[in-house]
């Protein structure tokens, strides 16, 4: 019997949906903290905290968990760049690359983050994630997402609109996607202000924050989307060594506007005339990238306080930080709300 290509994405959905409530407990300070609750649980008796003075945990290219070699290359990704590193590396070394993250959303969220980087486009007429390949169908992430709402319901989700590559007829087709899957959890930009308290939004019953890179296209967008220009900084993100990396997040956390989002790159990000001219020399530099985000990720505890100390010279505070292979390394989140129930 020949089972369609949407019937398996529906059935890995609802098997994703039902079977991953695999929350991990820390153990923090005496202090026992559910990673799906985290930010209820830390700051339930201190509602008055804003989101903008939280540490949160990120991930970059957040939907690439259904990237896999025989997918298609996505017509907005597959340019030069991508082009050389598939001719230095060939399609496997592309793939390396590409999938950032291994977890769906469901499990990055029960286990902890809470900022969302998007890059969506139109393929086949719907809407899917790509990083050079096309990857996760939108449709199915925000039922996860709503799924997590239902279940807690007092965590906060940032979701970025960083790269919307969707032909004009779909634009509200997407912008209804998100109502139907999403509302009424939903933040509308006339009723929210980026820096409000927890408990603020906690009254409301607010759950989901969208940004967007892109100007709204109309009014129906304009009441869904923050702009990204208004509401969020970010620092310099052509780095292509893990040196670089920690060095640049200690160097730029002192520009930060401490009414935005703002958010550090524990990534790397090289420009593309970096990484071509690298792979050029050394074609196996890929997978360095990808051993030097791995090394990041792995020495939170010594690099994170250093940070932080950064921050409080300038008399500033650590917000968003944003990883490659998130799910690679516990420490990360355990790393972050311990610094939370610290610094409350």
């Amino acid at each position: 019997m020949k089972v369609s290509y949407k019937f398996y994405l529906l059935i890995i959905s609802l098997f994703v949906i039902s079977s991953c409530e695999n929350t991990q407990v820390e153990n923090i300070n005496g202090k026992k903290i559910k990673t799906s609750d985290w930010m209820y649980e830390i700051y339930k008796e201190k509602p008055e905290v804003k989101l903008t003075d939280i540490a949160l945990v990120g991930t970059h290219h957040s939907l690439t968990d259904l990237i896999r070699l025989d997918k298609p290359l996505s017509q907005y990704s597959y340019d030069n760049w991508s082009d050389s590193i598939r001719k230095k590396v060939g399609k496997e070394g592309l793939l390396m690359f590409s999938q950032n993250q291994s977890q769906p959303i469901i499990e990055q969220l029960e286990n902890g983050v809470r900022y969302f980087d998007f890059h969506l486009q139109s393929y086949k007429n719907t809407i899917w994630s790509f990083h050079n390949f096309v990857s996760n169908p939108i449709q199915p992430v925000l039922d996860q997402i709503s799924t997590f709402i239902r279940r807690h319901p007092k965590e906060i989700i940032i979701i970025n609109l960083r790269r919307l590559n969707v032909e004009p007829a779909l634009y509200d087709e997407l912008l209804q996607i998100f109502i139907d899957r999403l509302s009424p959890h939903i933040a509308r930009v006339d009723e929210q202000d980026i820096t409000l308290t927890l408990g603020d939004v906690w009254g409301r019953k607010r759950s989901v924050i969208f940004i967007s890179s892109y100007p709204a296209q109309n009014e129906r967008q304009t009441e869904l989307y923050y702009e990204s220009d208004k509401v969020l900084m970010q620092e310099n993100i052509d780095k292509f060594n893990a040196k670089e990396v920690i060095t640049d997040m200690k160097r730029d956390i002192g520009n930060r506007a401490m009414d935005k989002l703002y958010i550090s790159f524990a990534v790397q990000t090289p420009t593309e005339e970096v990484l071509i001219n690298s792979l050029r020399h050394r074609p196996k530099s890929i997978y360095q990238i990808v051993s030097d985000s791995s090394s990041v990720n792995s020495t939170i505890k010594t690099w994170f306080p250093e940070l932080v100390k950064a921050a409080e010279r300038k008399h500033k505070k650590v917000n968003i930080l944003l990883f490659d292979q998130y799910q690679s390394n516990r420490e990360i989140m355990r790393t972050i709300i311990k610094h939370n129930i610290e610094k409350q």
